[in-house]
């Protein structure tokens, strides 16, 4: 046995359909017959979901081309600094007078006092 209903609207037209009284009530009512093109739902589903996929990548790889840049600057900076100390380190090095080995004699003298020093010897 079957549980199906039969299906009242089988073998007629779609004009007689749409001329009856109970259909026309539903259409006034708000309601439209079905007459879906299902190539076309189908197709722009389809569509939608490649459109959305390629947002995604692109959005995927905008956010990983940021982090790179953003990586690649604090590399930069970091280095800046770094090289920044070392050079000022370097400098006062080379600026300052310090004792190096007394019992020997050796001494740090700033590069223009012993350019000076070594004028005056030459004199």
């Amino acid at each position: 046995m079957s549980d199906k209903q039969p299906d009242p609207l089988k073998g007629e037209r779609k004009e007689d359909i749409l001329a009856r009284k109970d259909v026309q009530d539903s259409i006034r009512l708000g309601v439209s017959p079905d007459d879906l093109n299902y190539k076309k739902l189908f197709g722009y589903t389809f569509l939608g979901i490649i459109v959305v996929g390629a947002l995604l990548i692109l959005a995927l790889n905008m956010f990983r081309y940021a982090a790179f840049q953003k990586s690649q600057e604090a590399a930069i900076n970091a280095e800046f600094y770094e090289l920044e100390a070392l050079q000022s380190r370097h400098a006062a090095q080379l600026q300052s007078f310090s004792v190096i080995d007394e019992q020997s004699g050796i001494y740090a003298v700033p590069v223009d006092s012993a350019i000076t020093l070594i004028v005056e010897d030459y004199k």
